[in-house]
């Protein structure tokens, strides 16, 4: 197997696919528990590359579904549409009026599993409930769906009332103009809010929404949550739905929550900061390679206590140490970095964080975890001169196992 794959093809390949590599990892363990046969990681790479699916295969594109009250009218849009573009990526949705909503939900949730290419769907419809059905079909389904508001049926019957009741054209234009943008302006009045992310709450995630504030002029309203179970993760988001509009989620993973667009933490660092709205935007901007000196300057003006230099002289190279031992992505690898440097932060600040509530079972039932990543973080606590307990090694280890 030596004239297999080199050692920088199998540090690529564990890299660029940490999923497929874990898989393969597992299921070596079941040839060593189930017939006493250890394959060597050449072996376990070969497997990986048999799960890896050709980016061809999972790329898809986005697609237009039209929804609209009335017999015929979303087809007919739809068949124009498409043979106009000659795309033949537009579907269409009509909603009969004497259709119950019941019956609408599950036909509208087939339409959409059925059409799904895998980036998600946008949605152009008329008005009524729609948009709620919309976002119970996209929580179900973990389908991402945006929607675009286009209210011409509401209009319709509110020019031919008008038409009906008065004489004057000018009138009934010059009402309808204004009343039309106030319904458009007042559609959706809630403030738009950004969610910055992180697993436990050790700073990462007000880092990020300090870094957000800072840079960012459009003005969005920054919510830090530092939460690890899932559970209460959709809670606190459904919480703060009733009360804002959820522009994106920010942050070290992407939680897939009811079609929430998500920008990595990754994505922020490794570009400029003057670059931030363009990102928080979703406008495509030329990503250069990822180094620390973006988040180096950051904390360097938050921090009080942690020497930056110090920082860059040590931390690195054990996130790296982690990287190869618990194949980290890119969006890992910066969260862990940040969390780790706010817990030396705190640490030396004296100021204790929440404790890790599943600390008990995490070191239970991750004992080699717990004595690999104490042993690589010790020259860190020997640098800056602190203890991390084992409540805080019982958060890292949830970082580092993705619980």
């Amino acid at each position: 197997m030596s004239d297999g794959y080199s050692h920088n093809q199998i540090v690529h390949i564990v890299q660029e696919y940490p999923k497929e590599y874990g898989i393969s990892i597992q299921l070596g363990q079941m040839f060593k528990d189930e017939f006493d046969i250890e394959l060597p990681i050449e072996e376990i790479v070969i497997i990986t590359m048999f799960l890896i699916k050709d980016e061809e295969d999972t790329e898809g594109h986005p697609v237009l579904l039209y929804i609209f009250h009335g017999k015929g009218v979303a087809t007919s849009l739809r068949d124009v549409t498409n043979t106009l573009t000659h795309t033949n990526n537009v579907y269409a949705y009509d909603l009969c009026l004497e259709k119950d909503s019941a019956t609408a939900l599950q036909e509208i949730k087939a339409l959409v599993q059925r059409i799904d290419d895998g980036q998600g769907i946008v949605v152009i419809y008329d008005m009524g409930s729609i948009k709620t059905m919309l976002d119970t079909i996209s929580e179900e389904t973990d389908i991402k769906i945006r929607y675009i508001y286009f209210p011409i049926t509401l209009l319709g019957l509110d020019v031919a009332r008008k038409c009906a009741q008065e004489t004057d054209l000018e009138y009934v234009y010059h009402t309808t103009m204004r009343e039309m943008k106030t319904m458009l302006r007042m559609n959706d009045s809630r403030k738009e809010i950004i969610i910055t992310l992180c697993h436990t709450g050790e700073g990462g995630a007000f880092q990020l929404k300090q870094y957000i504030d800072q840079y960012s002029n459009l003005g969005f309203k920054t919510v830090p949550l530092a939460i690890s179970k899932r559970e209460e993760l959709i809670s606190q988001v459904m919480a703060l739905k009733k009360i804002y509009r959820i522009h994106c989620f920010v942050g070290s993973y992407d939680p897939k929550l009811m079609g929430i667009p998500f920008v990595s933490m990754t994505k922020v660092f490794e570009n400029k900061p003057e670059d931030i709205d363009k990102i928080l935007m979703f406008e495509p901007i030329q990503s250069k390679q990822l180094d620390y000196s973006a988040v180096y300057s950051f904390l360097e003006e938050q921090f009080k206590c942690i020497s930056i230099s110090k920082l860059k002289s040590i931390l690195p190279s054990i996130i790296d140490e982690l990287e190869i031992i618990y194949s980290l992505s890119a969006d890992q690898k910066v969260g862990l970095f940040v969390h780790i440097a706010c817990l030396l932060e705190n640490l030396k600040q004296g100021v204790c964080k929440q404790a890790c509530k599943d600390a008990d079972t995490i070191l239970e039932d991750y004992p080699e975890d717990f004595k690999v990543v104490s042993k690589v973080l010790k020259p860190l606590e020997k640098a800056f001169k602190v203890i991390i307990d084992d409540n805080q090694m019982a958060a890292i280890i949830m970082i580092l196992n993705k619980l």
